[in-house]
């Protein structure tokens, strides 16, 4: 398993490597670590200030390609999650993340880099196996290459999933999140074996305060983002990706009237050192506007994923279990 484990990781980079993207490393504490549970984060409690150990990388990486006028990076670091369900086969507290951020990329053209990738690495699990079959099943090796076979794995939006569930007798409404269980029954809505299924165009709601709002639904009790959930058999959610806001008071508006500005706030007001709502937002503000400032003058088209590694060696190998890298 640790041959398979580095294999994964070696062929990712390579995936990367192939298009001349680069790996950049970020090693400072992260302000706006969370993807979009703030409480999920580990804190480190700095007077006047705060930090948390990053779950993405995101921000960093966003704030590379504008300032250091770059294409394209990608990341494999650590997230660091404080997680409540840590050990139920599907959740860890630390997890190897592969992330991307890139210029000029649009919604369908981030979602089609993700099916590349992953049908990359079917092929290379393929490979590998034939090499060392003892590391898997000859039903797994099957499953692979029917995966391989089909032309392009299913797109549906988010509204129109949720009208199928509900047609199959699924008590889910319309603003819900899935269960590990909803997205395994996804998957298998399409084929005669589940399949690979990406998500899209989830409720605002729900989603990270940056990724983009589509205009014809901004205001809208159902105003959703131009982002993917790519859902893979066995192992769920395994990419989460977006195109990002480009407009600097859209943005703020969208962080500032959202939850991850609520809990940031309320963690604050709970220490001792700041205590007041208005101390709380005196150190918000000060870790955020320099982000959004880098939005008030240019526009910046980008989108960016980040991509669980266990999860996706979940799904090479056909396991129940999240495979910890």
């Amino acid at each position: 398993m640790i041959w398979f484990k580095a294999f994964v990781t070696d062929e990712i980079r390579n995936f990367f490597k192939n298009k001349h993207i680069p790996e950049v490393r970020y090693g400072q504490f992260s302000f706006a670590g969370s993807c979009e549970n703030a409480p999920t984060t580990y804190w480190i409690d700095k007077t006047n200030d705060f930090l948390m150990l990053p779950q993405t990388r995101q921000i960093m990486a966003e704030e590379d390609l504008i300032r250091n006028d770059l294409e394209a990076v990608f990341i494999m670091q650590t997230s660091y999650r404080d997680e409540p369900k840590a050990g139920d086969g599907r959740h860890c507290r630390q997890f190897l993340l592969c992330e991307l951020e890139q210029k000029n990329l649009s919604q369908p053209a981030l979602v089609d880099l993700e099916e590349e990738m992953i049908r990359y690495l079917i092929q290379k699990a393929l490979d590998y196996f034939a090499k060392y079959p003892d590391i898997t099943t000859n039903q797994n090796v099957a499953r692979l290459k029917y995966w391989a076979a089909i032309e392009k794995y299913p797109r549906i939006s988010y509204t129109d999933i949720i009208n199928k569930l509900h047609e199959r007798g699924v008590s889910i409404n319309w603003g819900d999140d899935f269960s590990s269980t909803e997205e395994q029954f996804i998957c298998a809505m399409f084929y005669d074996i589940p399949v690979p299924v990406a998500v899209t165009d989830f409720p605002e709601k729900l989603k990270y305060f940056n990724m983009y709002e589509r205009r014809d639904t901004i205001g809208q009790p159902n105003s959703t983002v131009e982002c993917c959930d790519f859902l893979l058999p066995y192992a769920g959610e395994t990419f989460g990706s977006s195109r990002r806001e480009v407009d600097g008071m859209r943005i703020r508006y969208r962080f500032y009237n959202g939850s991850m500005y609520k809990q940031l706030k309320e963690r604050l007001v709970s220490r001792p050192d700041v205590l007041t709502t208005e101390k709380a937002d005196e150190i918000i503000h000060k870790a955020f506007e320099p982000y959004f400032k880098l939005f008030d003058t240019e526009v910046h088209d980008r989108a960016g994923f980040g991509m669980g590694v266990g999860r996706l060696a979940q799904f090479l190998l056909g396991s129940t279990t999240v495979i910890e890298i």
